[in-house]
């Protein structure tokens, strides 16, 4: 028999603790007291920081989720997993631990829960009542105590961030009074207070004093003296804007002047008038590495920095797990590291960046946004507009984004020379031609409210039609050979009544097939051609044209390369051996289905090419 003890803790502060120790000794003495050999410490398995009551440790990145996933593929017949208490292997609901527990035990695994002495195996789930119900019980008390202290723990931030009074608890002497500082000025300066009483030693920390109270060590407390106030006392998210370093205590920010230069650059180039994606290019140029270690700088995040009103030092509290913002902004909280003027500069009008047809009307312009990748380096192809003021039209264009980002190696060479800049137009043109009445079929055009509307009439027009047929089938029963003039004229009434309502049924039917979008070839080619009409108009039409062909494509085309080497755009389709290749000029130089056949003499040096390009890639 292989007995593997299992340690888990919630936090990193709990490391220095005393739940490591703790959990050891009770695992080591059980161990001791069943005569069971323990491996070395090396070999057991430890959750170090991972949540119970998140199932963290239970997951396939827990060490608890691998073991559980090996034991179900291998098998546990042998196998003791022995464990200080229940709440170590999960805090999550009663019905879930008890689904862990089933899976395991029918894998073989035998369960040692050291507390109370439980030996979990197969055959006591099925047979033994009582420990079905201890299970139940411990799995429900911790995951209820795990539910208080996340009540508990919101409750205590909320209170940090909103404030709150303190004071002394009981009469006691002020035997050290600790000032904490920072390099800079801090927004809050941190007062430790350490009081002994007759009971203990008690450590108030503070961010404001009380009127008239500056504490002093030796100095006498009354109980009820109110200290001083908890406002704000300690940055209550995990991290901190990226031009900024937390202290430990987590009370103090100071700049990180590389960084702080960097935002300064960006802000003091857009208010000039340079734009985002130039400002992008710029940083990728002279190797400007990101704060979040990204790839490249590029114009979301340039446009992040300069929305950020915590450059000038304001601060909005945001759960990112409920996606939610907590109370009113703060100001002066951090460290302003723009002048209000600079910030007023680059928010101000911007008459020069400003033209007809942005906004919503050029969303979605570029159909192949999703799919299109440069051969050489697989980066996504970035989507140029130029605007023709004399024309009054745009001209559009795809390049490399490595490429057009300036984005560099780490010794400054450019990670991509491909340069060249496809005309958008010619390449779109020539592949609506080729693929877009088959891209776009019948669900393209469905209409999801007017099938909704024909469905609930069908099921109404269904009933009518089967009480239509039981009033027949049991007036066919009564009349049992009678000639009843009067029956025989209700008889035929309700006949023709079944008939209409059927006919209506399959009316019904055919409205719910074109609601479904299904028409004839020669109107789907009509379709086709209008939606195809449409993708250019700056309106709500051309907008959901846009979407629908690029939804289309997206579903049809697996991949969508761009060689410039070759001059052709390669493009394959999903679940198919098609292949097409685009010229730069808008030619279709190649349109192939190998499926269910070889390719021909002409086809073949065309596929050889194209998978030595694959291969070298």
């Amino acid at each position: 028999m292989r007995v593997i003890p299992y340690l888990r803790w919630s936090s990193d502060k709990q490391n220095s603790g005393s739940t490591i120790p703790r959990q050891t000794q009770t695992i080591t003495a059980y161990a001791a007291e069943k005569g069971w050999q323990l491996p070395p410490a090396e070999e057991w398995l430890r959750d170090e920081g991972v949540s119970g009551f998140k199932g963290h440790n239970l997951a396939i990145t827990g060490e608890l989720g691998k073991f559980t996933d090996k034991i179900c593929r291998e098998g546990g017949r042998d196998v003791v997993l022995l464990v200080e208490q229940l709440d170590r292997l999960s805090r999550k609901t009663s019905g879930e631990v008890l689904e862990w527990f089933f899976k395991v035990t029918n894998a073989g695994l035998t369960v040692a829960v050291c507390d109370n002495k439980i030996i979990v195996d197969q055959a006591s789930l099925r047979n033994q009542n009582d420990q079905l119900r201890a299970l139940l019980n411990d799995s429900e008390r911790a995951n209820h105590e795990s539910a208080r202290k996340v009540v508990l723990l919101q409750q205590a931030w909320a209170a940090i961030r909103d404030g709150m009074d303190v004071s002394v608890e009981r009469p006691g002497t002020a035997i050290e009074v600790d000032y904490l500082a920072s390099a800079s000025n801090p927004v809050d300066v941190g007062i430790d207070i350490t009081i002994k009483t007759r009971r203990s030693t008690d450590t108030y920390e503070l961010s404001t004093l009380a009127d008239g109270f500056t504490p002093t060590a030796g100095d006498f407390l009354e109980i009820k003296t109110l200290l001083g106030r908890v406002a704000r006392k300690v940055h209550t998210s995990s991290t901190c804007p990226a031009w900024l370093e937390l202290s430990p205590c987590r009370r103090f920010f100071e700049p990180n002047p590389a960084r702080v230069g960097v935002v300064e650059r960006i802000f003091t180039l857009y208010a000039s008038g340079v734009a985002k994606v130039a400002i992008a290019r710029i940083l990728n140029g002279d190797s400007v590495p990101t704060f979040r270690g990204g790839d490249g700088w590029g114009a979301s995040s340039v446009k992040a920095l300069i929305d950020s009103r915590a450059v000038i030092g304001e601060y909005q509290h945001k759960s990112r797990a409920q996606d939610r913002t907590f109370g009113d902004p703060i100001p002066n909280y951090f460290p302003a590291i723009i002048s209000n003027q600079l910030w007023q500069e680059a928010h101000a009008p911007r008459s020069g960046h400003k033209r007809e047809g942005r906004g919503r009307s050029i969303l979605v312009r570029n159909l192949f946004a999703d799919i299109a990748r440069c051969e050489s380096c697989g980066a996504k192809m970035y989507f140029l507009r130029k605007p023709r003021k004399k024309s009054g039209t745009d001209d559009a264009y795809l390049q490399c984004a490595t490429y057009f980002m300036n984005k560099t190696n780490a010794d400054g060479s450019p990670r991509c020379t491909d340069k060249m800049m496809w005309h958008y137009r010619p390449i779109v043109d020539a592949l609506l031609d080729t693929l877009l009445a088959s891209a776009l079929d019948d669900q393209h055009f469905s209409n999801d409210a007017e099938i909704a509307a024909i469905n609930a009439r069908m099921a109404d027009q269904r009933r009518v039609v089967e009480d239509l047929g039981t009033q027949l089938d049991n007036m066919a029963g009564n009349m049992a050979g009678s000639l009843s003039e009067r029956l025989r004229v209700r008889f035929d009434a309700l006949e023709k009544q079944e008939a209409d309502a059927k006919t209506d049924l399959v009316n019904l039917e055919e409205q719910m097939a074109i609601a479904r979008g299904k028409v004839d070839p020669a109107i789907h080619v009509k379709r086709v051609a209008a939606i195809r009409g449409e993708i250019d108009q700056d309106n709500d039409d051309g907008l959901k044209a846009r979407i629908t062909i690029k939804n289309a494509l997206n579903g049809l085309i697996a991949k969508m390369q761009f060689d410039a080497g070759a001059g052709f755009v390669n493009i394959a389709l999903l679940a198919s051996q098609r292949y097409i290749a685009i010229g730069s000029d808008g030619q279709v130089a190649v349109d192939m289905d190998l499926t269910g056949r070889e390719p021909t003499a002409a086809e073949k040096p065309f596929l050889d090419a194209y998978k030595r390009r694959k291969a070298n890639a």
